[in-house]
């Protein structure tokens, strides 16, 4: 049986009796936090060790950067490029994939590398 985010607002809306003032992203942001923390009081692990992450600063166009040995795939849930704050701080901002040649901002996975286009401002991105 599946929760579905919309049948928590509902319930929670018909709790608290106004959710008015509360945006979507902030619901989700609390739906989210709830379900890591059932997950790790179910399992009573912590799955943050388990993602493997590695910072990629770009500062030319197109930039190529080897990918790290324990590259697999990236899985739509959770993974991908993700841009970082100039304070370290990590942001929900993920990079599509592009292709050779592209001027937009983004990616392409080239054998064992990666192709960061569009992008030339001293960003960090967080492959996670």
């Amino acid at each position: 049986m599946a929760l579905l985010l919309s049948d928590v607002q509902t319930v929670l809306s018909r709790s608290l009796k106004d959710i008015t003032d509360v945006s979507n992203a902030t619901f989700s942001e609390w739906a989210d936090w709830a379900n890591k923390q059932t997950y790790d009081f179910l399992l009573g692990v912590d799955p943050t060790p388990f993602f493997l992450t590695q910072n990629f600063t770009i500062s030319t166009m197109p930039q190529t950067s080897a990918l790290p040995a324990t590259f697999k795939t990236l899985q739509i849930d959770g993974c991908g490029f993700f841009r970082q704050e100039t304070d370290g701080t990590q942001t929900d901002q993920r990079l599509t994939r592009t292709n050779f040649g592209s001027r937009l901002p983004g990616y392409y996975i080239n054998g064992t590398n990666v192709v960061f286009t569009g992008i030339d401002n001293g960003d960090v991105y967080t492959l996670r």
